[in-house]
């Protein structure tokens, strides 16, 4: 997931404000980038190896198999949420409500 979103997933940021003509403050955002797109174009942040092996990584990423294995993934825990409030009885817990003894009858 990070992945995808780090190198494949542009996001505006906000770097000021500017006011309109009837005087109301709004803000200002740059071009949409990726953090790697940032982090590659700050001149001196970087080192150059650093910056070689995020461009090794960035080439060798496929954001089809990421996306398609994450939705796997996504799956792959709704069924298994699902699985675990399955009953085994195949009747509800409403169902089960009918069947207890009231409290009020209890009292007596």
């Amino acid at each position: 997931m990070n992945l995808r979103k780090n190198l494949f997933l542009p996001t505006k940021k906000a770097n000021g404000w500017r006011s309109t003509r009837v005087g109301r403050n709004t803000r200002t955002y740059d071009d949409p980038k990726t953090p790697y797109q940032r982090l590659t174009e700050e001149a001196g942040f970087l080192s150059a190896t650093d910056k070689h092996r995020l461009q090794q990584l960035h080439a060798q990423t496929n954001p089809a198999d990421l996306t398609r294995n994450i939705n796997r993934i996504q799956q792959a825990l709704i069924v298994s949420a699902t699985g675990q409030n399955h009953r085994p009885e195949g009747r509800s817990f409403v169902s089960k409500i009918g069947e207890a003894p009231r409290f009020a009858s209890t009292l007596t």
